[in-house]
């Protein structure tokens, strides 16, 4: 038996997680294609996804062979500088060709800077070349997975990565990972040019409906920090950029192969804790969670990386039910009957009850 109803709950008619014990923010948040979608990425699969996929090599290869030149004495601002570039570049090929930045540096009184720590929700890989290209050009915390894939991982390393092992931390107690942090964030207070390092406190990403349980690692350093609220809007049967519950080539296909897509970041101000939060990370992790909730008006939905291996395991079994190309024609398989077609919400709920 294959159950329609996730071990997280479902979301609500909305799209949102509902609030509370069913709140589910891992689920896919935009619609399985239909015949005329299957059609449309058919063709875009022949024209534009090449032509995309080959440009946006040549970008990320253009730019590891650029930081190479750091080993030679070439200055980090000006490779920092030229990344932006490139990186505005990529997401021009992936078809954001506005985005809307509310309160960004740019936008605030000249001189301003941000704090040493950026901390901001987790919605997809692209918001990291968003940052990339934003006056922050920060470095990164990444998990050590993905410090081993090409291009990506090498210039991640040369920008001063931190690097985190999911493994590693959980048997440490995720020690490991935040005095490496500490120990970066100390250097950069030192630097005459300090660059900010951006922190996912989430340690995972969601459909961005809402914001998980902080891990306390960015909030150790007990500074001031930049808090983002990323998020990709879409409508109708446009594909959802969250980078949740979908294959890694499925998700790349269908962003190339979509004509345009849209990101909306919004810069809060930046969040200084008091005596107690400064010396209590867990304090300090809670009120900034509910500071980013409260103004961006997203749920706070308590669920982490533990329950998104849950929610993996019971998806497996649709996918698994509909075969191997259902990764890439559905991204709510569990939404689909055993004879391939589309099942309608209300029809469906009705049945189960």
């Amino acid at each position: 038996p294959h159950s329609r109803d996730p071990p997280m709950g479902t979301l609500d008619e909305a799209g949102r997680s509902a609030p509370g014990p069913k709140a589910q923010p891992f689920a896919r948040r935009d619609r399985n294609l239909t015949t005329w979608g299957r059609l449309r990425t058919a063709l875009a699969l022949v024209t534009l996804v090449p032509v995309r996929a080959a440009l946006a090599l040549g970008i990320m290869g253009s730019g590891a062979a650029m930081w190479s030149l750091a080993a030679v004495g070439v200055p980090r601002c000006l490779l920092r500088a030229a990344t932006r570039r490139m990186a505005r570049a990529l997401l021009l090929v992936c078809g954001f060709w506005q985005i809307e930045e509310v309160n960004s540096l740019r936008h605030r009184s000249p001189g301003a800077t941000a704090p040493l720590v950026v901390v901001a929700n987790h919605v997809s890989y692209l918001e990291i070349v968003y940052f990339l290209a934003s006056d922050l050009c920060p470095s990164f915390m990444m998990k050590k997975t993905c410090i081993k894939v090409p291009l990506v991982g090498y210039i991640a390393q040369e920008m001063g990565a931190v690097v985190t092992d999911r493994g590693e931390d959980s048997r440490q107690g995720r020690g490991g990972a935040t005095a490496a942090l500490v120990r970066h964030v100390d250097r950069l207070a030192e630097s005459a040019d300090p660059s900010p390092i951006l922190v996912f406190p989430e340690g995972t990403t969601s459909n961005g409906s809402c914001l998980l349980t902080f891990h306390t690692g960015a909030f150790v350093p007990g500074v001031a920090v930049q808090p983002v609220v990323v998020e990709f809007p879409f409508e109708g049967d446009q594909f959802s950029c969250a980078y949740e519950s979908v294959s890694t080539p499925a998700h790349i296909v269908r962003v190339l192969g979509q004509w345009s897509h849209r990101m909306r970041v919004v810069y809060l101000d930046p969040y200084e804790p008091d005596a107690r939060e400064a010396a209590d990370p867990a304090l300090f992790a809670r009120n900034v969670r509910a500071y980013m909730a409260e103004q961006a008006k997203l749920d706070m939905v308590d669920q982490s990386y533990e329950d998104k291996l849950k929610y993996h395991t019971w998806l497996r079994t649709h996918y698994a039910r509909l075969g191997p190309a259902s990764l890439y024609l559905y991204v709510r398989p569990d939404l689909v009957g055993d004879a391939g077609h589309v099942e309608d919400k209300a029809e469906s709920g009705k049945k189960r009850r």
